[in-house]
């Protein structure tokens, strides 16, 4: 073995001593913990000098700090560098001055954006906006510029700044169906309306709509708003099951209603009586009309023969 051979083993031995030694400077139940928990021998000169090295970078920061060391298991890895963002310009070929720009997705592709007798750029720097035409980088310096546009800059340079300056600003805007949060469902409005006085209740005819609506209210677990629609709507034209409990039920003949959530797109209604009231009013039977009486013909007055 040569002479610098040996000279690098004992230079790695004492570098691993000294690991060693700063290792066990921790607290035994540290140590205990952060071996279970990287699946390391709980005598640490069993252990490689890469493991105890990634041990001591744990281990004794901890020591004057306080912090846990279990809660960071290995080395953290460097954060990589934020993806730089990308700004689409797109504008006429003969009309520089009306560029637009916005921010480009991340996923988003340029090819899809691009229109008949326009053009388009893709930029991420500075650099990429130098050579641009005067026109092009007033008009993104003056995007969405609520004060008096500028009509003219020093040189190119000054120019540029200004105008990756101005795209910075800018927000990105979700591509459609991405990034919205959907809407949830608007819950059904209940259906609330208090009873008249008993005085003022109205008996209805027979075989009416009213008179079936009230039936089914009546009844014992009430009615669904959905099966009240489908037995109003079996006769005529289509009905809104809400403005006949509102008007014809409630106003016009005087009982009240109330109603329960039944699932998510669905209410049961009940019938609401006045006070001193246990059951609805029985409807009035369709009776026959009488016979109109016979007209008896006048007597016709006695001629007069006329005076002589």
């Amino acid at each position: 073995m040569s002479a610098l051979s040996r000279s690098n083993d004992q230079a790695a031995l004492a570098r691993r001593l000294v690991i060693l030694d700063n290792v066990k400077r921790a607290p035994v139940t540290k140590w205990l913990r952060y071996a279970a928990a990287n699946d390391l021998p709980t005598d640490p000169g069993r252990c490689s000098t890469e493991a105890l090295t990634r041990a001591a970078e744990v281990l004794l920061p901890s020591l004057s700090t306080g912090q846990d060391p279990m809660a960071l298991k290995t080395v953290p890895a460097p954060a990589s560098p934020a993806p730089k963002r990308r700004y689409l310009i797109t504008f006429p070929l003969t009309k520089p001055q009306k560029a637009e720009a916005r921010v480009l997705g991340a996923e988003e592709s340029s090819v899809q954006h691009a229109a008949p007798n326009t053009t388009h750029l893709v930029i991420s720097t500075p650099a990429e906006l130098k050579g641009s035409p005067m026109p092009l980088l007033l008009a993104l310096i003056n995007q969405g510029r609520a004060a008096t546009p500028i009509k003219k800059m020093a040189n190119e340079e000054v120019a540029v700044a200004a105008a990756f300056d101005a795209l910075q600003r800018l927000v990105e805007v979700p591509a459609k169906g991405d990034g919205k949060t959907p809407r949830a469902p608007k819950a059904l409005r209940s259906v609330s309306y208090p009873p008249k006085l008993k005085s003022e209740i109205k008996a209805v005819g027979e075989g009416t709509k009213v008179s079936r609506a009230i039936d089914l209210l009546a009844q014992k677990g009430g009615v669904l708003l959905s099966d009240l629609e489908s037995e109003l709507s079996k006769t005529g034209k289509p009905v809104n099951a809400r403005g006949w409990l509102g008007y014809d039920v409630n106003k016009v003949v005087g009982y009240g209603v109330r109603s329960d959530p039944e699932g998510a797109n669905d209410l049961r209604l009940y019938l609401v009586l006045p006070k001193n009231m246990e059951k609805p009013y029985p409807h009035r039977s369709k009776t026959a009309k009488p016979a109109p009486k016979p007209k008896t013909p006048k007597a016709e007055a006695p001629k007069l023969s006329p005076k002589k």
